[in-house]
């Protein structure tokens, strides 16, 4: 696979404010997608969530999270390399 150059991406820095992602482009400070589903959560959203960690406990439920978050990080670091020409595509060949 050949990586497209059809779309042109402004450089972005990446920062924590207030406890939440921001992305910096140019002057302009933008909210990370992660940052604007938590704002938009539902009442029900929010207490099913603080359910779920009184039932699995806050320490498990925070393991749980970060494990999560370490994966979902890991994923589109590898779907970036791998659009970006960086993994050996005969990785995904079956025999």
């Amino acid at each position: 696979m050949k990586w497209s150059n059809k779309f042109i991406y402004p450089k972005s820095t990446r920062s924590i404010e207030d406890g939440y992602r921001k992305y910096s482009l140019g002057e302009e400070k933008l909210p990370s997608v992660t940052t604007i589903l938590s704002a938009t959560k539902s009442e029900e959203e929010k207490a099913a969530i603080k359910n779920w960690q009184e039932r699995v406990g806050f320490k498990e439920a925070n393991r749980i999270k970060t494990e999560a978050s370490s994966r979902g990080t890991s994923m589109h670091s590898y779907i970036e390399d791998y659009l970006r020409g960086r993994i050996n595509e005969s990785f995904f060949e079956s025999k």
